[in-house]
This record gives C-alpha cells, sequence and structure tokens, in this order.
C-alpha cells in the first residue's frame, strides 16, 4: 500500500470518528424522551456535518491524486485532464504565490469549455509570464508568449484585448491543434508533447510541471488546513 492511500484511510476514519461517538455513546433506556430527542438530533446534525466532511475530503482526495500523478508523471502529466480544483480556493492560492493578476475564472472556464487542466494551463501562463510580470503580460494581455518568435518577440506577439481572451485563445488552439489526434500540432496529449511546437526551450515542460507542482502544493496545504 502507498504512503498517499493509507493517509487517505487515516483521514476518512478521522472524519468519520465524531459520527461512531454518537451513535455508541446513545442514551441509555431509562433516560426521558427530551434526551431521547435531544440523542436523535444529535445523530441528524452529526451525519449532515459527517456528509459535508466527506463531500470536502472526496474532492481533497481527487487533487491529491493529481498531485501524485503528476509528481510521478512529470512531464508525461496528461494535460487533457481534471484539475478538481476549487475556484475560490485556486485564486486564494494563486494571490498567495504572487500571481496576482493571474485570476482562475478563465482557467476553469476554458478547463470546462476544452477539456485542458485549468493547472497546467495556468502553469503555462506563468512560465511565459514570469508570473504575470511580463511586458508581454502587462502591455498585451499576453500571458503565454503567443507567437512572441525567438527571431523577434515583440514585433510578431500577439495582442489579447483581455486575459480572459488570451485563455480561451490558447486553450482553444491546445485543444484543437496539440491535443487532438487531427491536430497540426499533435504528438501526444503529455506536457511533453505540447513542448516539441510550443517552445524552443527543451527545457519548458520541466519548468511547467514545476511550477504546477507548486501550485497543487499550494493548494494542499492551504486546503487541508481547513479540515
Amino acid at each position: 500500500m502507498r504512503l498517499w492511500e493509507l493517509l487517505t484511510i487515516i483521514i476518512f476514519l478521522a472524519l468519520l470518528s465524531p459520527l461512531f461517538i454518537v451513535i455508541f455513546d446513545s442514551p441509555d433506556t431509562d433516560f426521558d424522551m427530551h434526551n431521547n430527542l435531544k440523542a436523535q438530533e444529535d445523530v441528524v446534525d452529526n451525519l449532515s456535518e459527517t456528509n459535508h466532511k466527506l463531500e470536502k475530503f472526496s474532492e481533497d482526495l481527487k487533487i491529491l491524486h493529481n498531485y501524485v500523478e503528476l509528481k510521478e508523471q512529470e512531464t508525461k502529466f496528461q494535460v487533457k485532464s481534471e484539475s478538481n480544483a476549487s475556484l475560490d480556493k485556486l485564486n486564494r492560492v494563486l494571490h498567495e504565490l504572487g500571481a496576482n493578476e493571474i485570476k482562475a475564472d478563465y482557467f476553469i472556464q476554458a478547463e470546462e469549455e476544452y477539456g485542458v487542466n485549468a493547472i497546467i494551463l495556468i502553469s503555462i501562463a506563468i512560465n511565459e509570464s514570469d508570473w504575470g510580470n511580463s511586458s508581454l503580460a502587462e502591455e498585451r494581455n499576453n500571458y503565454f508568449g503567443w507567437r512572441a518568435y525567438d527571431r523577434n518577440p515583440a514585433e510578431h506577439a500577439y495582442y489579447f484585448d483581455s486575459l480572459e481572451h488570451s485563455v480561451d485563445k490558447v486553450a482553444h488552439t491546445l485543444s484543437n491543434q496539440y491535443l487532438d489526434p487531427s491536430g497540426n500540432y499533435y504528438r501526444g496529449e503529455a506536457v511533453s508533447d505540447i513542448n516539441d511546437f510550443y517552445a524552443s526551450d527543451p527545457e519548458w515542460d520541466k519548468k511547467v510541471v514545476n511550477v504546477a507542482l507548486k501550485i497543487w502544493e499550494a493548494y494542499m496545504s492551504y486546503d487541508y488546513s481547513e479540515i
């Protein structure tokens, strides 16, 4: 059994413990009706709370699974996958990491529409825009180095109306041209497969994965502190 599987079982049992306490600490038969009703209400309240925690636990488990897969697969991680990230938490994590100009809203929306993992897409934007601080990001809303060819980036780099426009354009192109078998730049669905045509830097895929790991680690650290 792997460590993360063992941790999963431990957390699951911890979440159920309040319910067990109420069930096995139920009133004796000589208690009056009031106490019996109170005990039943406690059981209902604990069931409701436990159900909420189990739902949250299920979400956390999906995030943990994604993180473990990324750690194991590294640049072979599949870009067409679900991030399972909460919008509010992801925005707070990005703020804490210093990517204040990069809003998760558009990335989550792009994942839902095009199937491109939002955290990988964010990681590409962060890597290309220096955490949202590049001149292309600030002056052209170009967070992805889109068409910023090595021979003359400033001349060819694309102008976008907004971050939303930038995210939508790149996610659409990745989905249809890089991650679809019929696309012109298709080599597979891993981060490394995009590298072949997207960037001239042979280490680009590793840099994107490193950013994604930082985001997922910060997300899990922030998330689990709330349990």
